[in-house]
């Protein structure tokens, strides 16, 4: 008979980032200490670990950053080819990731003055999070 002393049946909650989010909370910091240009190196190489272990979470976060940094570097269709991506990967379903990757698709269109694609972007994320109340750090981040 097996001891089932310490062992629970609770729920785990997971928490907003995956397990190797440590890897792109440094591409982000890299990002916003103004090197966008090692966020840039960073982020890419890190992708294939963190999707072999199957860490989708922290697949998000590295494209997310890398589109972002990628804003910065005035790298506008590249920057927009990370939010498609992005986009290909998110359950239509998850509205806070859905925003934030047709912000930044938005924000890239604004800067390559193509003002209409921009706004189709924009409406969309608006939409997406237009009248909810954040209730976790993705849904905070989207809204803002």
């Amino acid at each position: 008979m097996a001891d089932d002393a310490g062992v629970s049946s609770a729920l785990v909650i997971r928490g907003p980032f995956g397990p190797y989010d440590h890897v792109a909370a440094l591409a982000h910091e890299h990002y916003t200490d103004g090197f966008a240009d090692v966020a840039v190196q960073m982020a890419p190489a890190a992708l294939p670990f963190v999707s072999e272990v199957g860490d989708v979470t922290t697949v998000l976060y590295l494209h997310y950053t890398s589109a972002c940094a990628k804003l910065e570097l005035g790298l506008y269709d590249e920057a927009a080819g990370e939010s498609y991506q992005l986009l290909g990967m998110i359950d239509e379903h998850n509205h806070a990731w859905r925003a934030k990757a047709l912000s930044v698709l938005g924000d890239a269109w604004v800067r390559k003055g193509d003002t209409p694609a921009a706004i189709d972007a924009l409406a969309e994320a608006y939409a997406l999070v237009e009248g909810f109340t954040p209730r976790t750090y993705d849904e905070l981040s989207a809204a803002q």
